[in-house]
Parts: C-alpha cells; structure tokens; sequence
C-alpha cells in the first residue's frame, strides 16, 4: 500500500517541480506564454479556454445557441489539436492555439 502512495507522491512532486518551468498540461515551452522568464501553468490553448470561461461567466449572457453552430465553434480545436500532434505538416502557432481555445470554450458555455 505504501508502495503506490510513493508513486503518487512521486508523480505528484515531479509536476511541482515543473511549475514556473514548462506548462503541466503539454509540457512545451514554446507553447505557453512567458512573461519575465515566468513559464504560465497552461499553454496558449488552456489559457484562451480558461480566459474565455471567466469572461463568460462574468459577463452572463442569456444566449441559446444550435447545437450546430456549438458544434462548429468546437471542431476547429479538435482539428488544430489532431493535425499539429499527429501529422509532420501542419504546425500550429500560439494565435491559433488560443483562439481555438477561445472558441471552444464559446461552443461549450452556450
């Protein structure tokens, strides 16, 4: 039993040793804002889905959206995401990481 809360604990400590360093949910450096050396805990396309939420919520707006036009504002994340991760000729840039990451979030809050 001891035995799994030392690999837990291990995990754990392995990603606060990464904060400041590189983002925890990709691990790519390039891919996440740095502000004054300052690595952000999230890369471009959390931070544009984080962003969004907050500004949303804050904002309330009463909008009741197609469940098809909810589902165009998600796919170009899904698109973006495959494309750069699995093939060798598309690559993203930041822009289009948080703005996917914005719209998104858009298509899954309404």
């Amino acid at each position: 039993m001891t035995n799994i809360f030392n690999k837990i604990k291990d995990f754990l400590l392995s990603y606060i040793r990464l904060i400041g360093k590189v983002p925890i949910c990709n691990k790519c450096r390039d891919r996440a804002p740095v502000i004054f050396g300052y690595c952000f805990l999230l890369c471009w396309r959390c931070t544009g889905v984080i962003i969004s939420f907050v500004l949303l919520s804050l904002l309330d707006l009463e909008m009741n959206y197609s469940l098809l036009f909810r589902a165009i504002l998600v796919i170009p994340l899904i698109v973006d995401g495959y494309l750069s991760y699995y093939t060798n000729f598309y690559k993203s840039n930041n822009f289009n990481r948080l703005l996917t990451g914005i719209l998104f979030s858009i298509g899954v809050y309404y």
